[in-house]
């Protein structure tokens, strides 16, 4: 397809525009698969995919359908790419400052927990987290609804599992 000046600058803005609606979204799923400024990067590779794929978009789907089936995809081929290092820039902080709030160190926790779970697993969470219903999640996601119920169900009891045993 050949683009003309003022095409590429209708594309570029819609983009743009896209961007600011859902970059909460980026964000949320790239927390979700990287810690520190490794959030960044891969928030840049999502924009990357959206921007190669920007002309394939379905408008039968919701836009935000589309963005969390991109960067899920895009988060999980990055953590199957470089099989994530054990010791992250979180862990650093906690060392260079042990004073860190005790609220902080139980969301860092919930969320060291959530980074062990199956990348599957992790992004049912995610939407779920982001107030997803569950037919949604299973349109994003390409499950039937009671998949959806079924794993998530496993994903909360695996949860709790983990706290447990952190508590004890």
């Amino acid at each position: 397809m050949t683009f003309n000046k003022e095409s590429r600058t209708h594309k570029t803005d819609a983009y743009l525009a896209l961007l600011e609606r859902h970059k909460g979204i980026l964000y949320k799923v790239a927390r979700s698969y990287a810690t520190g400024m490794e959030i960044d990067d891969l928030v840049q590779d999502i924009c990357l995919q959206l921007w190669g794929s920007f002309e394939r978009y379905d408008d039968r789907f919701a836009e935000s359908t589309w963005v969390y089936r991109i960067a899920l995809n895009t988060c999980i081929s990055a953590y199957r790419k470089e099989k994530r290092r054990e010791t992250s820039a979180t862990d650093v902080m906690h060392i260079l400052h042990p004073a860190v709030d005790r609220d902080q160190e139980r969301l860092d926790e919930l969320y060291k927990m959530i980074q062990t779970l199956k990348e599957i697993d992790r992004a049912l969470l995610l939407l779920y987290l982001e107030g997803k219903d569950h037919k949604e999640i299973a349109l994003i996601m390409g499950y039937t609804e009671t998949n959806v119920s079924t794993r998530l169900s496993r994903i909360r009891n695996e949860l709790k599992s983990m706290t447990n045993t952190l508590n004890k």
